[in-house]
Formats: C-alpha cells, structure tokens, sequence
C-alpha cells in the first residue's frame, strides 16, 4: 500500500520496525480492528478500522468514531472484489456497533470504491501544520 502510495523502498524498510510495534499496541488495546482476506492460505488483502475521539451528541453518542484505514490488496489479487468485500466488512461491522460516521482519507487508487460504497468527498477545510 505504501509503495503504491509513492513511499520508497528504502522508507519503507526504515518504518517498518515503527509500523510493526505500533500495528500490535493498537490491536491489543482494540484502538484499531482489521481483517485480512486470504485466496488459496495467501494473505490477498487487508482493511483496518482506527478509531479517533469526538465529542457525543445526542445524533451520535459515540466518543470514538470509526476511520478506515489501511485498505490495500496485493496486485495480483486486484480487480477480483477483494477491495470491496473487504470494505463491507468493514462497514457492516462499523454500521452493527451503532457507529453512524466512519470516515476515511483516500488515496486516488480507491476513490471510485469510495464512492460505490456511498462515501462523498467533504468540504472540511482541513490544515496541517509540520513542525
């Protein structure tokens, strides 16, 4: 997923100690869910839902809402509705927890899948600061 999102290899294998320690923290502590799609014992594909604070209202009692992250399918398994299986998923299990917001940032390989499963681009003006 990284590569196809332009990282380099050499970033790659830097992060990858960072990204192991912390993928075991937040799964143990249930702060992020994930399933893993297999074809023939082969991992194919994976999606993760993290989950950030937000305030409760009366609409959505929720303290956490749900983000998806981390969708990717290896690319010989792609254009096989691994993606998108793993998304309903995803979402069903969001939508059975009472969860009425899920959101998600969207790299462009995704975006169309996005959109069928009725997601809409939003116009929160978000901002970064690196510091």
């Amino acid at each position: 997923m990284q590569a196809d999102n332009g990282v380099g290899q050499e970033q790659i294998a830097r992060d990858l100690a960072t990204w192991q320690a912390w993928f075991a923290e937040v799964l143990a502590s249930g702060e992020y869910v994930a399933w893993v799609a297999e074809v023939d014992g082969q991992s194919a594909g994976t999606v993760g839902l993290m989950f950030f604070p937000q305030i409760p209202s009366a609409a959505d009692p929720h303290t956490r809402r749900p983000q998806v992250a981390n969708m990717a399918v290896r690319p010989e398994f792609r254009r096989r509705g691994l993606a998108g299986q793993l998304l309903g998923t995803a979402l069903a299990w969001a939508q059975a927890g009472g969860y009425r917001h899920i959101g998600l940032n969207a790299a462009p390989m995704g975006i169309e899948l996005y959109r069928r499963a009725g997601f809409t681009e939003n116009a929160n003006p978000a901002m970064t600061l690196k510091v």
